[in-house]
């Protein structure tokens, strides 16, 4: 049995962070579990810390789905 699922990114590209964090957190809200947020890697601050924590989080119920 393969468990296979493609995951729909939400990138940082330095602009908007905050609404682009907000957007991938109400498409969750809306049952759409396979959003991760991408293109944060590069910064060390409150937001990476916050987007690794949704990834995290999602990672956790995509399984429980």
């Amino acid at each position: 049995m393969f468990d296979y699922h493609m995951h729909t990114r939400v990138s940082f590209d330095g602009h908007d962070t905050g609404i682009q964090m907000a957007e991938a957190a109400r498409k969750f809200g809306r049952g759409e579990f396979d959003i991760r947020v991408t293109g944060y890697e590069h910064r060390q601050d409150e937001i990476s810390t916050l987007a690794e924590a949704f990834n995290s989080m999602a990672n956790s119920l995509e399984q429980v789905e």
